[in-house]
């Protein structure tokens, strides 16, 4: 049985109506990939969606709108722009990093998964080479959620944790610490 390994990233969050979607979403191509016998050794959903930070990445509020699903090196993710950024608004970083590797780019690896995407995006989860045919399967880009914005979410350090027991399949635990909110004016 290999050691846990634990990485701890500064993450965008969403309100719990709209993290809720995202979570049927996950749950939806959860479903669909075992109905269509796409497997894979790794957790598809590790964690809840999520939008990782490059360190100390400075924010203020504004809207923060969300692409339609697509794939990226295995990740099934929903592309994120986000508001100007502004050293004036943020308070920096949340807290050191601890056992997070940067990637290639910036943002950091979790254990046995390939580098997170290089832009900002909510992470739905990682079907590896088998990403692009759950996504292209019949019928789900009309019940998976298309483009949409919201005027407040909030940032916080996400804790993931990853093991393998020794039985080929890898298992994982996340918390989310306490939140700092941010909100578009009207």
């Amino acid at each position: 049985m290999n050691a846990p390994q634990e990485i701890r990233l500064e993450a965008l969050f969403l309100h719990d109506t709209q993290t809720a979607q995202l979570c049927r979403a996950q749950a939806l191509l959860t479903r669909r990939a075992a109905a269509l016998g796409l497997g894979e050794r790794l957790p598809f959903r590790f964690a809840p969606p999520f939008c990782p930070l490059t360190p100390g990445t400075p924010l203020r509020g504004g809207r923060l709108r969300l692409k339609e699903p697509r794939e990226k090196d295995g990740w099934i993710l929903m592309e994120a722009e986000l508001p100007a950024l502004e050293n004036a608004d943020d308070s920096g970083p949340l807290s050191p990093e601890a056992g997070a590797r940067p990637g290639p780019s910036g943002y950091p690896s979790l254990p046995g998964y390939p580098p997170l995407p290089g832009f900002p995006a909510f992470v739905l989860g990682y079907f590896g080479t088998r990403a692009s045919e759950l996504l292209a399967a019949p019928g789900l880009s009309e019940i998976l959620p298309g483009e949409f914005s919201v005027r407040a979410w909030y940032r916080a350090e996400l804790r993931v944790r990853i093991s393998e027991p020794g039985s080929g399949c890898a298992s994982a635990e996340w918390e989310i610490g306490p939140p700092r909110w941010y909100k578009a004016a009207q």
